[in-house]
């Protein structure tokens, strides 16, 4: 009988580990397909997300490991309104090169962009 290992790895407040960013936009494409952000691209995911928005604090969680695979995630943040714009604001442009390079690799992307700023026009809105 072999032995199954958990493992949960945090992330949020600190220079994020690239496995857990990685592992975290890899889950969530994986799970959440059809979502806006999953639809801008691996790029986005990964480089803006899960990179800057953990160490920026805006949002943290956990990703949880079963044999050092990923397994499932959370992802909170204390902001739900106005985490996305605050961090738009601060990484603008880090976010314009993310952004350019998605569309380039893929034009399509630009559908999920705008569906992505209309979805947080509305909240903004609220």
């Amino acid at each position: 009988m072999s032995t199954v290992r958990y493992d949960i790895r945090e992330f949020g407040g600190c220079t994020p580990d690239p496995r857990v960013a990685s592992d975290l936009a890899k889950l969530h494409t994986m799970l959440l397909r059809h979502r806006p952000l999953v639809l801008m691209g691996p790029d986005f995911m990964q480089s803006f997300y899960y990179d800057l928005l953990p160490a920026d604090g805006f949002i943290c969680g956990a990703v949880a490991y079963c044999d050092d695979e990923p397994a499932g995630f959370i992802v909170a943040t204390g902001d739900a309104n106005g985490f996305m714009s605050t961090a738009t604001q601060k990484h603008w442009l880090r976010l314009c090169w993310i952004l350019l390079r998605s569309v380039l690799r893929k034009p399509s992307r630009l559908l999920a962009m705008k569906e992505a700023y209309d979805i947080q026009s509305n909240v903004q809105a609220q």
